[in-house]
């Protein structure tokens, strides 16, 4: 069985620790029948990644027969094993909301009352 535990390596390069995301371990573990001496495995991990952005993941792997452990790969500074996290996309801010939400019939309404208005006024204006 290959059990693997998920690590965040600091900026400095230094080992920060188990990952824990919402108070979980991050781990996997892959049961399989070695074929050849030499190999490999996929093992798949699943986590919420979000917060992470930025941030590198590396796997540390044990290998158990049982429940002795035989085998051991904890490299810090193994790119191989090693998970940049990318910042999530941005989500775009709403548009501002454009233009006037004023009654359109009111305002003409007023307009042609005011134009009317003038008319009159004019035309008295002039009767005089």
């Amino acid at each position: 069985v290959m059990r693997g535990e998920s690590h965040i390596k600091n900026a400095d390069g230094t080992d920060g620790g188990v990952l824990t995301v919402g108070g979980e371990t991050v781990t996997a573990e892959v049961a399989f029948m070695p074929t050849e001496a030499d190999g490999t495995v996929e093992m798949t991990f699943t986590f919420a990644s979000s917060a992470l952005g930025g941030k590198t993941v590396v796997v540390f792997e044990d290998l158990y027969e049982g429940d002795v452990k035989v085998a051991s790969h904890s490299d810090i500074n193994d790119k191989e094993q090693s998970i940049v996290v990318n910042h999530p996309p941005k989500t775009p801010k709403k548009n501002p909301k454009t233009g006037d939400a004023s009654p359109i019939v009111m305002w003409s309404a007023l307009m042609l009352i005011a134009a009317a208005a003038m008319v009159w006024a004019f035309r008295k204006k002039k009767a005089h």
